[in-house]
């Protein structure tokens, strides 16, 4: 089961009564759904993976949630095969032998 925790700060949450931070920790990744101040949306980062504030099109939390781990795992499979690929070239040249 995927476990969001809401990180929100507790001040803010008491002062707004509203979440804006949540984080997936999984496998080593940590995924963090969040809010940027001065702009309206949800954004993700992973730090494991270069995305910093990467604005999504769901309004909704649950959707920001889906959409988020949509977009991390279409990343994540870009960089596996990047590597997949530098290791298929390194076999065919004898590098690393």
């Amino acid at each position: 089961m995927i476990f969001w925790q809401d990180d929100t700060d507790g001040n803010k949450k008491k002062r707004t009564g509203e979440s804006d931070l949540f984080v997936l920790k999984a496998n080593g990744f940590r995924v963090v759904l969040h809010r940027v101040i001065g702009l309206e949306g949800w954004f993700v980062s992973c730090y494991g993976l270069n995305v910093e504030k990467r604005e999504l099109e769901s309004e909704e939390l649950e959707d920001a949630k889906k959409e988020a781990l949509e977009l991390i795992d279409g990343i994540a499979a870009v960089e596996i095969s990047k590597l997949v690929n530098l290791r298929t070239q390194f076999e065919m040249e004898g590098v690393g032998k």
